[in-house]
């Protein structure tokens, strides 16, 4: 925006920049700007401000990945994309800034696997760090603004997308779900920063498979860490969710077998099908999800998100 002001020296200044403007002295016409005058400077001055001003580190990201994704799906031969994604990763590496989290050694890498237009390029843009156990993922606020307002599906508020299982398959896997299963409480010390934690499983299909990874998003407001850790304690499971999905599993499992029947005609059954399949996952879900506190694990899980949440706020 154009900043116009009076100095001491009733000079009409530009952009705030002193000496930009033309000197106006009271009470002397033949030096006085008509109106027409200061309307040319102000239009002349708002091309000129908007000339000088810097390009911020992540606009210059965000036109770089995607000059880099242009000239890959543009070309007619294969394309050595690796001197791009470490451009890439050197210029993330400055708006990110340091990352020290204990159990993280080192500068990380670039989430993006490749530039190529599948599933490896709807990752989120950030830092990755991997460990023997444990994943961390480092972004900022405005990276990640960024890449919400590209994609309306996902949700667009802090606390929404903590808790959206597609949100961390964009950040931790392009080629495996992940299933949200039960709230894990966690606190941040003194309120600083937002936390959340949850129980979860990364898999490439629609079942009810025990869960038995931790998730964890803190928002420090300059930076977003999230870390995917597999629960140290183990994860039994619960006989009354097993039980919901199984009555609902033999229902789809008939649906089936009548489509089977049908030599494959019967486009309702394999419907019926996959509809009770998912409804059956779901409901195991909201059990899990229900149940998961009273079991004998939940203690232990709680201290161990709690203790991954500490670690991420100390620095």
């Amino acid at each position: 925006m154009l900043v116009a002001m009076w100095r001491d020296e009733r000079t009409w200044s530009l952009c705030g920049t002193p000496g930009a403007g033309m000197a106006v002295r009271r009470g002397h016409p033949a030096h006085t700007i008509t109106f027409l005058s200061v309307l040319l400077l102000i239009l002349t001055g708002l091309t000129a401000c908007s000339a000088l001003k810097p390009q911020s580190p992540e606009n210059r990201y965000f036109e770089t990945r995607d000059s880099f994704i242009r000239k890959l799906e543009n070309a007619t031969k294969p394309v050595e994309t690796s001197p791009d994604l470490a451009e890439l990763e050197k210029q993330l590496r400055t708006i990110v800034g340091p990352v020290r989290i204990e159990g993280f050694p080192g500068q990380g890498r670039i989430d993006l696997p490749t530039l190529q237009s599948d599933f490896a390029h709807d990752q989120v843009d950030g830092l990755r760090f991997d460990s023997d156990r444990e994943t961390l993922f480092v972004t900022t606020g405005n990276l990640l603004r960024h890449y919400l307002s590209e994609r309306p599906e996902l949700p667009q508020s802090i606390e929404a997308i903590s808790k959206n299982g597609d949100f961390y398959r964009r950040v931790f896997h392009w080629d495996a779900g992940v299933a949200y299963y039960a709230d894990v409480p966690v606190k941040s010390r003194a309120g600083q920063a937002f936390v959340h934690a949850f129980l979860g499983v990364s898999a490439q299909d629609i079942a009810p498979f025990i869960p038995n990874e931790i998730f964890v998003f803190v928002s420090t407001g300059k930076q977003l860490r999230l870390v995917n850790a597999p629960a140290t304690v183990e994860i039994s499971d619960i006989p009354q969710c097993r039980g919901v999905w199984e009555k609902i599993n033999q229902k789809s499992s008939e649906a089936l077998a009548i489509y089977r029947a049908s030599q494959l005609k019967n486009k309702k059954a394999i419907e019926d099908h996959f509809r009770l399949e998912t409804e059956g996952f779901e409901a195991y879900q909201r059990c899990f999800s229900r149940e998961a506190k009273n079991q004998p694990f939940f203690t232990a899980l709680i201290k161990q998100a709690q203790s991954i949440v500490d670690r991420l706020l100390k620095h």
